[in-house]
């Protein structure tokens, strides 16, 4: 544990690095998560089958996968001000071009491209990476609040889009989700953004060390430092973990509307509200897990999760009610929440705040091929099989799996960096 020390009086700017995380990811999330709710109108207009939507989310998320530990190695040495910046530029572009497509090639294009290389440098990598850098102490905390952003986002988008597609067309939808990551995005990061405490004089926390100034800046971790972290254990273990979890959330979460308005035969406002339902369920497990690991420790909430998916999974093969849709909705919606704000807290407590982007780069790399093949592998079963069954119990059976190598996961390890704890 770090020894005890005085908080310094007064408004800590780290929370305002908060508030703009929240922003920005509560964005990024909306702009990816309203595809679900396109879908529908894409079908029917222009005949595209589940696999070929669902491969349009597939690369979205592989160049999101691919260009995260890219992104997490540059927010480490430029900071994070540019990185938005550019993210919030070209996810707003992407989706504004994507209002216009009428083609295959045009969708892959636009939202498949442009969108998912903005989504790299405006996601999960940029939030919670910056978040962390500014948290030692409260860092499970302050990541939480950012995690409710993204299931806030995800929670509003959905019948929000809805609403959008009924009354107006899903182009309009598109077009104000654009606009709106245009409005929020960039003037944050231009004004607010700050790469670390250090940058502005401080410490993380806000924390006084008495005849112990911060540092002018953050060092830039050298490469003989990030290697051998790449290749450890626990890190290795921890890529597993998140590629299990961000399979079954991806594969789930591109297809549900679909799966609830066309294969249950629901209506599209019912369906959406279990969406929501989900999705809020998950904010508040993002904001508990990340606020209780502080004090109960990491692991324990990543192996829940784990096998509370394996559980959701199961439970949608013998879905067919709206009753138990929305028990797969909460049972789904928590397991998919709860370990989000802990994964980075736990790549800083290994591996020291200076490693942090560029090493959930590389978790991120792992979720993002898991969300591809996910996404195209749960429209490929359908279209193939007529259902998700064998998809779902893929997929738990993959989470059971990973949850068994939790044995392996080495505690009380030393870390690279002297500044980190371990919180198994």
């Amino acid at each position: 544990m770090l020894k005890s020390e005085n908080i310094k009086p007064g408004f800590y700017y780290g929370w305002v690095i908060v508030a703009c995380s929240f922003v920005a990811i509560f964005m990024a999330t909306s702009s990816r998560y309203c595809f679900s709710i396109f879908m529908k109108p894409l079908s029917e207009n222009y005949g595209f089958t589940r696999a070929e939507l669902g491969g349009a989310m597939s690369l979205n998320n592989i160049l999101y996968a691919l260009l995260s530990p890219v992104v997490g190695i540059l927010l480490d040495r430029i900071g994070a001000r540019i990185i938005l910046l550019i993210g919030g530029v070209l996810m707003g572009l992407g989706l504004w071009l994507f209002a216009s497509t009428q083609s295959l090639f045009g969708l892959y294009l636009t939202f498949g491209i442009l969108t998912g290389v903005g989504l790299a440098f405006t996601y999960f990598v940029p939030t919670f990476s910056l978040t962390r850098k500014w948290f030692q102490q409260k860092a499970g905390m302050a990541s939480g609040i950012v995690a409710f952003g993204s299931g806030l986002g995800l929670a509003v988008i959905a019948p929000l889009t809805n609403y959008l597609v009924q009354s107006f067309s899903w182009q309009t939808g598109a077009r104000i989700i654009g606009i709106s990551t245009w409005i929020l995005v960039v003037p944050l990061a231009v004004l607010f953004i700050r790469n670390s405490p250090e940058s502005i004089g401080l410490h993380p926390d806000g924390i006084k060390r008495e005849g112990n100034p911060p540092p002018a800046s953050e060092p830039h971790p050298p490469l003989s430092e990030l290697l051998p972290s790449f290749f450890s254990r626990n890190f290795i273990l921890l890529f597993i973990f998140y590629f299990a979890w961000s399979l079954a959330v991806c594969g789930v979460l591109t297809h549900f509307f679909l799966w609830g308005t066309m294969d249950l035969k629901l209506d599209g406002g019912l369906v959406a509200l279990a969406l929501s339902l989900q999705t809020l369920c998950a904010s508040g497990s993002r904001l508990l897990g990340g606020w209780l690991s502080d004090r109960w420790g990491r692991l324990p909430f990543i192996a829940v999760a784990l096998f509370g998916l394996a559980l959701a999974m199961i439970l949608g093969i013998y879905t067919q009610s709206r009753a138990e849709l929305y028990a797969f909705a909460v049972i789904f919606g928590i397991a998919y929440g709860l370990p989000l704000a802990v994964f980075p807290v736990f790549v800083g407590d290994l591996f020291g705040r200076r490693l942090t982007g560029s090493l959930y780069g590389g978790l991120i790399l792992a979720g993002g091929l898991a969300g591809g093949l996910g996404a195209w592998a749960f429209g490929f079963a359908f279209d193939r099989l007529g259902s998700y069954h064998s998809a779902y119990l893929i997929t738990s059976a993959f989470c059971l799996f990973s949850l068994s190598l939790m044995i392996f996961f080495r505690r009380g390890q030393a870390f690279s960096s002297p500044e980190g704890r371990e919180i198994c």
